[in-house]
């Protein structure tokens, strides 16, 4: 995610003895990357994970818009967007971006956060 352009990049992970790549901060839960951003007067945060780390901010609330970029190929097998959990979120399209010829942005409200 080097190319990313963002004031903060923060790495969510449970590892103790993780490394931390220079130009990044890691916290060790979704709550303490709320915090950061905060204390840090950050008004947007963009997560970009897999799918535990996403459930695990859904989960716990802490989604309040989806941006989903659909790719004109169909998976067998892969990474999940969302992993299993507790959990139901309820969204409302807010809208849809056409990237390019074959690629399309939905953007939603997450309206149970």
């Amino acid at each position: 995610f080097d190319n990313v352009e963002a004031r903060h990049k923060i790495i969510v992970t449970t590892q103790q003895d993780f490394v931390c790549p220079e130009g990044y901060q890691v916290v060790n839960s979704p709550e303490s990357a709320i915090t950061f951003l905060k204390e840090a007067n950050a008004d947007t945060g963009l997560l970009i994970g897999g799918g535990k780390l996403n459930s695990s901010f859904y989960d716990k609330g802490l989604v309040d818009e989806s941006w989903i970029t659909i790719n004109p190929k169909i998976l067998g097998q892969g990474r999940p967007f969302i992993a299993n959990g507790n959990f139901e979120v309820e969204l409302h399209l807010i809208d849809v971006i056409k990237l390019n010829k074959d690629r399309v942005q939905l953007r939603y409200k997450v309206l149970n956060a």
